[in-house]
């Protein structure tokens, strides 16, 4: 296998597990076969290219959705802090729904056990505030929301079903722990009922990954294994039901490139579930030479801008925040091992005051004032009835 794949890969799998790794931008070249021509230096690829990929020829962005009409279910991958990624998922989910007024909108950044808030938020019976609220954004995914509200928005607006698939962020990480084996029955009834670990490039592509990069301090690969398998199989379980009951509808699926690209995650476990037809797009930032292109990686390439990563890439505490809690400031549920707040003593049951000698009130403050700016953050925190200062480097 060539270093161009490993390099895709690597890139690709940073994305598994979000509350533990950093998300990280994905590299802009791919493996090519044999059979697919690649351009010569003087052809290279331009932003907003399509490419279709089993042919390696150049369609229009409109040829392409006439394709992908025919399709039960898109997907279109991510880099989570890519602009880029999500102009073209906008851009993509506007195309469908005027050749397909049914269609759906499925979400990987949203645990299926909170659908019931989705829905609320599609009937126009939430504000933004209460539905960040009732998701728990900060806490479950951490990006920030104005990278989605678009989409989110055009559901609203057209009255688009859209789905929950990811499974409960600490069950997984869980898993990642003590593995399978170490969620009792109820735990283990919010996971996909089957998991299917017999495809070797699927647990290469991981194994990969866990090897070459941090891994949030988890040491057992199998358990790290099961860990993503519990991502995927849920989101194609979850998936694959929502088709079942609702035939008519098309689903844009909105995840991450390493959930999607190389087909061998969600797109295949899907229709083992339930046999359909779907499309992989594949957005790919335009580098100075000619992009090299594969069919193995998806359907359709698409040439997005080289950009810079979204203010606040990257800079993530590692900690879940105790909802429950409704008093002043925020209480640290849990740190998670290797991260920035770990490495700077914080610790559960610490309260949130301040930072920087600004009052924190709620976590929306706090994704700001993390987001913002350069260098170090003073954390003013309540521990034990003593209040003490935390100093986090966020660079």
């Amino acid at each position: 296998m060539r270093c161009a794949v490993k390099r895709i890969e690597a890139n690709a799998g940073r994305l598994f597990l979000v509350l533990l790794l950093l998300a990280l931008q994905g590299c802009g070249t791919l493996s090519i076969k044999p059979h697919v021509p690649s351009p010569t230096p003087g052809e290279a690829y331009k932003v907003g290219e399509v490419v279709d990929l089993a042919t390696g020829e150049r369609i229009t962005f409109q040829e392409m959705i006439r394709d992908l009409e025919a399709a039960r279910v898109v997907y279109v991958g991510e880099t989570h802090v890519s602009r880029a990624d999500h102009a073209l998922q906008l851009k993509v989910a506007r195309a469908l729904l005027e050749r397909h007024p049914q269609l759906a909108i499925g979400a990987e950044m949203v645990p299926r056990t909170r659908q019931p808030v989705l829905d609320r938020w599609v009937k126009g019976l939430l504000t933004e505030e209460e539905l960040l609220d009732e998701l728990a954004w900060e806490e479950t995914w951490g990006h920030d929301f104005a990278l989605y509200r678009p989409l989110f928005q055009l559901a609203r607006d057209h009255r688009l079903p859209m789905v929950a698939l990811n499974a409960p962020g600490d069950l997984v990480r869980k898993v990642a722990r003590d593995g399978l084996a170490g969620l009792d029955a109820r735990e283990r009834s919010q996971l996909a009922v089957r998991f299917l670990d017999d495809d070797p490039r699927h647990r290469a592509f991981v194994e990969e990954e866990f090897r070459s990069h941090a891994h949030g301090g988890f040491e057992n690969f199998q358990h790290f294994y099961e860990a993503q398998l519990a991502w995927d199989e849920t989101m194609a379980e979850t998936l694959a039901q929502w088709l079942r009951d609702h035939p008519d509808f098309q689903v844009l699926v909105l995840a991450g490139k390493g959930h999607v690209n190389y087909r061998f995650g969600v797109p295949e476990r899907t229709k083992r579930r339930l046999e359909h037809r779907y499309a992989i797009v594949v957005p790919m930032p335009v580098h100075g030479t000619a992009l090299e292109v594969s069919p193995d990686i998806g359907d359709y390439l698409v040439v997005t801008e080289k950009e810079r990563p979204f203010p606040g890439h990257g800079r993530r505490l590692g900690i879940v925040l105790d909802r429950e809690k409704a008093e002043s400031g925020l209480y640290v549920k849990a740190v998670l091992p290797g991260s920035r707040a770990a490495r700077s003593g914080l610790k559960p049951g610490d309260r949130i005051v301040a930072v920087d000698g600004r009052t924190i009130g709620d976590i929306r403050e706090l994704h700001e004032v993390v987001r913002g700016g350069d260098g170090r953050r003073t954390f003013t925190v309540e521990r034990r009835g003593n209040r003490t200062d935390v100093v986090i480097d966020l660079d």
